[in-house]
C-alpha cells in the first residue's frame, strides 16, 4: 500500500484499498500475505503463473520464486495425500518461506 501510495499519490487510502478489494473479489488480484501489517497484492496466477514467495521477517519485502516442475509434483502429491487424510477439499497451494533478505542480514 505505501509503494502505490509513494506512486500514485493523488490516490486516497480509501480509493486504493476500496479497488484493490474489488480487484481481489474480481479474481484480478490476490492479497500477499506479508510478516507486517502491510497489505501487499500481484496479479493472479492466471495473469502471471504459479509461483511462490519469499518473505523478509524484518522488512517485510516479498520476493517470487518458482520451484522446478519434479519438486512442484511431489509437493502437490504430499498436499493431496495430507487433504485426503484430513478429508479436505484441495483446490490449490500457496508456499512462503520466510527469512532474512540481503538488505536486512
Amino acid at each position: 500500500m505505501p509503494e502505490l501510495r509513494k506512486h500514485r499519490g493523488r490516490l486516497t487510502q480509501s480509493s486504493i484499498y476500496r479497488n484493490l478489494g474489488d480487484l481481489e473479489q474480481a479474481g484480478i488480484v490476490r492479497r500477499v500475505a506479508g510478516h507486517d501489517d502491510h497489505a501487499r497484492y500481484e496479479l493472479d496466477e492466471y495473469f502471471i503463473g504459479h509461483h511462490h514467495h519469499l518473505i523478509c521477517v524484518k522488512c517485510g519485502r516479498v520476493s517470487d520464486f518458482v520451484v522446478p516442475h519434479e519438486a512442484e509434483r511431489t509437493l502437490n502429491a504430499t498436499l493431496k495425500k495430507a487433504a485426503k487424510v484430513g478429508k479436505f477439499r484441495l483446490t490449490g497451494h500457496r508456499l512462503d518461506a520466510l527469512g532474512v533478505c540481503v538488505s536486512c542480514a
